[in-house]
């Protein structure tokens, strides 16, 4: 079994909703609602990175890891790397899990797991099959996918609904898994061109030719993605008749998984 760290990028400058991760969706903040899906997979250790104190109490508080991070890093993955780097230990797989995400589903994060296992690939990640009336939306990134056996090689992602004549189309989750050597190739590579254009940080690592690969995962599990303040009036809306389990039992678990993995050391 790799040893996994997640690792949740959270700053508190947004352009669209300032103090994004500071929202509260029924009594928590959307940081924990974050950090509490990632505890709840059972899969490693969780770290939140982030450049505020505020969010860094938070996050201690419902039994979390904060990690101090520069604010004028570039990037949520370049935010990663300089926190994997302060936590001073090896890991075979590192997660990053987006800090806006307050439902995804702890099934997505596992699978994105398994593929990087499987595959040996560079960078996993999560797709979803989705109408075409979706795939139209700029805000929908649909990958170009081949089939390599029980996982998707990714070729390319874009904005635009492709392929051409497509008679489906997927949609990309916002969460990757890397290997430490990858992070570390991916995050020391200038920005490339395409891009800049796509203003997709992924095609970094295809035109580098670095490999990415996905799995499939069940259209029902779609994540609220929080970008607005839309967004999250419709993750308050979703989430509404949900029962949150109280952060007591998040900081159980949080604290099980630091001592099992203290055991793997030993």
């Amino acid at each position: 079994m790799k040893k996994t760290a997640i690792i949740i990028p959270s700053r508190l400058g947004s352009t669209r909703l300032p103090n994004k991760p500071l929202a509260i969706i029924h009594g928590k903040t959307l940081i924990q609602h974050c950090l509490e899906s990632a505890i709840n997979t059972n899969v490693g250790e969780v770290f939140v990175a982030t450049d505020s104190e505020k969010i860094a109490d938070i996050v201690q508080k419902a039994g979390g890891v904060a990690i101090i991070t520069p604010s004028d890093l570039p990037s949520g993955t370049d935010r990663i790397m300089n926190a994997y780097k302060q936590i001073g230990r090896d890991f075979d797989c590192i997660v990053n899990l987006q800090g806006d995400i307050p439902n995804i589903s702890p099934q997505i994060i596992k699978k994105t797991v398994e593929v990087l296992t499987k595959t040996g690939c560079d960078i996993a990640t999560a797709v979803m099959k989705v109408e075409e009336e979706v795939a139209r939306k700029p805000s929908c990134v649909k990958p170009i996918l081949t089939n390599k056996g029980e996982c998707f090689k990714a070729l390319y992602f874009s904005r635009q609904p492709v392929p051409y004549n497509a008679n489906e189309y997927y949609e990309h989750i916002g969460i990757y898994a890397y290997t430490p050597s990858s992070l570390e190739k991916f995050t020391s590579l200038p920005e490339s061109q395409l891009e800049k254009l796509e203003k997709l940080e992924q095609l970094r690592a295809l035109e580098n030719d670095m490999s990415i690969y996905a799995c499939v995962v069940d259209s029902s599990l779609k994540p609220i993605s929080i970008d607005t303040e839309d967004d999250l009036n419709l993750a308050i809306k979703f989430l509404k008749k949900k029962d949150f389990a109280s952060t007591e039992k998040y900081k159980k678990l949080s604290e099980s998984l630091k001592k099992n993995m203290e055991r793997r050391k030993g």
